[in-house]
């Protein structure tokens, strides 16, 4: 398990998002994995363009796939945040933790 912690944005939704949304990380290899975000502060929505502190938990990321992105996964690096194949914001690792 991948676990992060990092500053997020959405973007290109005419709409605030339900913390309870799941898109899914690129960290630029063109694969997409699935993680839990959950906000530092006790929100109920994020609001477009604004920049929030949150975890992402991701359970999908076992040994194999944290080998073939772990040079990408680094403190400072930027990933994309997709719905389906478009883009809704972008994000930067604080911080993160991989846990076999």
């Amino acid at each position: 398990m991948l676990l992060l912690s990092a500053t997020i944005s959405y973007e290109n939704v005419p709409f605030n998002i339900s913390v309870r949304m799941r898109p899914s990380i690129d960290f630029g290899n063109g694969f997409s994995y699935s993680g839990i975000i959950t906000p530092t502060d006790k929100i109920e929505m994020f609001t477009m363009n604004e920049w929030y502190t949150v975890n992402i938990s991701m359970v999908t990321v076992d040994e194999m796939v944290f080998d073939s992105i772990c040079d990408l996964v680094k403190k400072g690096c930027s990933f994309i945040m997709k719905v389906a194949d478009k883009e809704v914001g972008k994000g930067k690792v604080i911080d993160f933790l991989y846990i076999q």
